[in-house]
């Protein structure tokens, strides 16, 4: 199991370290957006848990949006490559069910990590979803 630590103070994530992050799953390139917009978006996460390494190296993240009583949505629960399948994912997700015990939880994903949602006891929604992008 990797060593690692859990924290929802927002301040301590910076963005190019996001940025960073980001780029490793192929989200999106280093230099994608800028700092100023990615530290708009931390700002603006109603709860937001990251996962350090020992080396205080940013290796997960959970960015959560909520109005605390009804809904709250997963953004996105991102692992870096080299820390999947650890337990760090797990970790984030148990941390946001925890915070947001007395709401429902929603999330979209792509389709090769449905078994991990499915595994943390989410379940799957027959409704159509649209996005515009």
């Amino acid at each position: 199991m990797a060593r690692f630590t859990l924290s929802t103070d927002k301040s301590k994530v910076k963005p190019k370290e996001l940025l960073k992050l980001w780029a490793s799953v192929e989200w999106s390139g280093e230099n994608d957006y800028s700092p100023q917009t990615v530290k708009a978006a931390i700002k603006n996460t109603t709860l937001l848990v990251s996962a350090r390494n020992q080396y205080d190296e940013l290796i997960g993240v959970a960015r959560v949006m909520s109005d605390d009583i009804f809904i709250t949505w997963i953004g996105e629960l991102i692992v870096h490559p080299d820390y999947q399948s650890l337990g760090v994912g797990k970790r984030l997700l148990k941390a946001v069910r925890d915070y947001y015990d007395n709401t429902s939880i929603v999330l979209e994903t792509f389709t090769w990590n449905r078994k991990f949602f499915k595994k943390c006891g989410f379940k799957e929604s027959k409704m159509l979803v649209f996005y515009n992008s």
